[in-house]
């Protein structure tokens, strides 16, 4: 089963050099990222969302704030799905 971790961890290269790893179930953590990737004006397209089956629904709620953490924070997401 898939985590939130698993699929934030796909724009730690973008932010990597100004924060190292960063442990994606730590809200602290999660919250440097968003702000990096918002002050970057990063636009993220999040292709296959239907992905989100394959993660709890627990996983699903903690995603849901995430990306409200990141709509107030101004960054961009489009979520994209085929079914």
């Amino acid at each position: 089963m898939r985590r939130v971790a698993d699929i934030f961890g796909t724009v730690e290269p973008l932010i990597s050099d100004h924060v190292g790893h960063l442990d994606w179930d730590d809200a602290v953590h999660r919250r440097r990222a968003i702000d990096l990737l918002s002050a970057a004006r990063t636009f993220w397209i999040w292709d296959n969302a239907e992905s989100l089956d394959e993660i709890s629904s627990e996983e699903r709620s903690g995603l849901g704030e995430v990306l409200r953490q990141a709509a107030e924070a101004g960054l961009k997401v489009l979520l994209t799905a085929r079914d």
